[in-house]
């Protein structure tokens, strides 16, 4: 389907993915289990690894497609573009169906689902999950419950994008203040990581570097312990950090970063991959 997928999106034509009942279904239960391996799957995509049954047509779908305007770096874009905007529909679907339903599956899936939706500039509604999930996180948990890390964290990111980092902050130290007090628990050290590394690139962007730097070296370390030396997030908090230490003058060290964090990205993704 290779060469209608790149047919079809070159003249512009509408794009749709369609379940089997049985799968959606398997599927929806995934976005609350599995969210962060669906990412990652999806951002592995590649039209240069997909298969024919002839050699020839494979060749010449490919050749088509190295040919056209920006090669298959542009189509894997335009692809992932297309399954995140369906990935996100279904995934406000399941929101959606949640309801008044109060449970940690609920929580874990309104609090992904917000930070995703602030990635893709959907800051509103970003918003509006999180602050859904940190008040039935307190209502359930109480106020000093872990659950209420990924929320905080997702609803201060949101308002740090959209330039009010006097709101934004309170949020990121209430997150990380609750992470503290749960030290040790895998999921919520990850959370902590995530806090600190927005904390260090809200205090990036008002050029106070020196505050930042020790905050993106402790977000560092805990994702190279629990996600490993060669994971995507390791990537992204060694780039910011070479951010600061280029800011700083330390062009050396931020070379070192900079070149680890490409190092990563390049094995994990390929060098045509858009993220690259």
């Amino acid at each position: 389907c290779l060469w209608e997928l790149f047919c079809s999106l070159n003249q512009k034509a509408n794009i749709q993915f369609v379940l089997p009942k049985q799968q959606e279904q398997y599927f929806m239960s995934e976005l609350i289990e599995n969210f962060e391996g669906i990412i990652g799957k999806m951002s592995r995509v590649d039209v240069e690894k997909a298969n024919a049954r002839e050699i020839r047509d494979k060749e010449m779908i490919l050749g088509a497609i190295r040919r056209s305007e920006g090669g298959a770096a542009e189509l894997n874009r335009r692809v992932l573009d297309h399954l995140r905007e369906w990935f996100t529909t279904l995934g406000l679907s399941a929101v959606e169906q949640i309801g008044t339903e109060r449970s940690e599956s609920s929580i874990q899936l309104l609090n992904r689902m917000g930070n995703l939706l602030h990635s893709q500039g959907k800051y509103d509604e970003s918003v509006r999950l999180s602050q859904m999930s940190l008040r039935m996180s307190r209502e359930m948990f109480g106020v000093d419950h872990y659950h209420l890390v990924a929320a905080l964290n997702n609803v201060g990111l949101a308002l740090q994008l959209q330039d009010k980092n006097d709101e934004a902050f309170p949020f990121f130290q209430e997150s990380l203040r609750i992470a503290e007090k749960h030290r040790g628990n895998d999921q919520t050290d990850l959370d902590s990581a995530t806090t600190l590394h927005n904390m260090a690139e809200l205090l990036k962007s008002q050029g106070k570097y020196n505050e930042s730097l020790p905050l993106f070296k402790r977000s560092l370390a805990i994702n190279e312990r629990l996600r490993g030396l060669d994971h995507p997030s390791v990537a992204v908090t060694l780039n910011k950090m070479g951010d600061s230490l280029k800011s700083q003058g330390k062009y050396s060290e931020a070379f070192d970063a900079y070149q680890r964090s490409l190092n990563i990205r390049v094995n994990a993704l390929g060098v045509d991959h858009p993220d690259v």
